[in-house]
């Protein structure tokens, strides 16, 4: 190949060289993320404790490009805030202007038992004359406070998303979402979520669309009938929770409680994996930055109390 001003690892450096934010720097941190609640509690705790990676080198050579997909989704958190702005929606006074995303990365408040800095709050707004400030309403027109939420996904997770709902599909953003509006006060949700690659998308419904008709069983037919249903969106999933207190009763008193145990607990070996690293299964140990310390010290004792969204 030849010498250019810069090659695909000089990109890669590059990227990592941009830094990370302040509230995801590596250090010990007492709380566990509202965002990985429901993931291994052992590598929670690893992660709460800093504790050294003992799969670094591997993680480093074969993922870093999960910094550039962490960049972009900022960036495409970006841009879907610049749209919404314009969006006409019916829940705008006709006095409005529109939506504006406001209060972004905001911290959780102390009493919280996780962290975590959500995406945002829809808030009704009308622009100010030449000498006159933006006026904001925390409302919208239904009189609700609602926050907002934004996610790019890769192939897997967006058609599992899209397959198995918002509740079984992608259970963190639903303990994110209620942990947030819990403390925060939210009234309702609205939570956007992209793909990183449309035209893998409709190749994968074009695909199950044939095996649908086309099947030799009817597990399979069966198996392929999501690409059938009129709300699929190769780019774009857009769910909204306009009532969040219902689900507080059935699911903030398990999610405390998982949390309150990973903050108790004192020995991140001890804490009982939730996950077989030695089962054969790629996912999700292979993926985990402690996989071969969790081997060593084997499966832990000490307990910490699942999520319906893990059974989920």
């Amino acid at each position: 190949m030849e010498l250019g001003p810069f090659n695909a690892e000089d990109y890669l450096d590059g990227v990592h060289a941009l830094g990370v934010l302040p509230e995801n720097e590596t250090r010990r941190r007492f709380k566990p993320r509202a965002s990985s609640l429901n993931n291994c509690a052992r590598q929670q705790a690893y992660y709460m404790h800093n504790i050294p990676r003992t799969n670094k080198e591997e993680e480093d050579k074969g993922r870093r490009d999960n910094k550039v997909t962490a960049e972009l989704g900022r960036m495409a958190e970006d841009l879907t805030v610049k749209t919404i702005t314009g969006i006409k929606s019916p829940m705008v006074s006709p006095e409005a202007d529109g939506i504006a995303v406001r209060n972004r990365q905001i911290a959780l408040p102390d009493e919280a038992c996780v962290t975590g800095h959500p995406d945002g709050e829809l808030h009704q707004f009308k622009r100010g004359g030449a000498n006159e400030p933006t006026q904001y309403a925390e409302e919208l027109q239904d009189d609700k406070r609602w926050g907002f939420e934004h996610k790019l996904f890769g192939r897997y997770s967006y058609l599992k998303l899209f397959k198995l709902g918002l509740f079984k599909g992608a259970p963190n953003i639903v303990s994110q979402v209620l942990l947030y509006g819990y403390y925060l006060g939210w009234d309702a949700v609205n939570i956007v979520v992209l793909s990183q690659d449309a035209s893998s998308m409709r190749g994968e419904r074009t695909t199950s669309l044939r095996l649908h008709t086309k099947g030799k069983t009817p597990e399979t037919r069966k198996r392929h009938e999501w690409a059938t249903r009129p709300d699929w969106n190769p780019k774009v999933l857009v769910y909204n929770l306009p009532t969040l207190s219902m689900f507080y009763d059935g699911f903030i008193p398990q999610l405390r409680a998982r949390a309150e145990a990973l903050i108790a607990a004192t020995d991140p070996d001890e804490v009982n994996r939730e996950a077989d690293p030695g089962d054969g299964s790629p996912f999700p140990c292979n993926y985990c930055d402690w996989k071969d310390r969790c081997i060593e010290v084997g499966p832990g004792s000490v307990f910490i109390p699942p999520t319906p969204l893990q059974e989920a």
